[in-house]
């Protein structure tokens, strides 16, 4: 179950959603309408934990989203968009490294070695 308590998510000045607070239980649909810009995607990418809202109380069976690591987060919420935002980069070495909880350093040292073993250095 994912849980949100006033969540408000901000783009610069402007403000697409103040205090919203939903439980989503598993198995449940829901949908999310509004016109083009108005922040829908931005608002999936809070929930799955790839945006970080200006306020917000998110969880997953009642542990707070910020104590799962990135591969742990993976597992309990997963999202497939229609098109991928600017905000979420579609490079190869990138999309490794973000799901790594070491250091950049570090992320970075191990994403080149897998890259250079699976010879997909230039999609890097």
């Amino acid at each position: 179950m994912l849980t949100v308590n006033a969540l408000t998510l901000s783009i610069g000045q402007q403000t697409l959603c103040r205090d919203f607070s939903e439980t989503f239980s598993p198995g449940t649909w829901y949908t999310i309408l509004g016109p083009n810009g108005c922040g829908k995607t931005q608002l999936l990418l809070a929930l799955a934990g790839l945006r970080k809202p200006a306020l917000s109380t998110l969880s997953i069976d009642d542990i707070p989203l910020s104590h799962f690591k990135p591969k742990a987060r993976a597992k309990k919420i997963g999202i497939l968009l229609q098109h991928f935002p600017e905000a979420i980069s579609n490079q190869v070495k990138e999309a490794i490294t973000s799901v790594m909880s070491e250091s950049y350093d570090k992320r970075l040292e191990k994403t080149e070695k897998l890259l250079s073993l699976c010879d997909l250095n230039t999609l890097a």
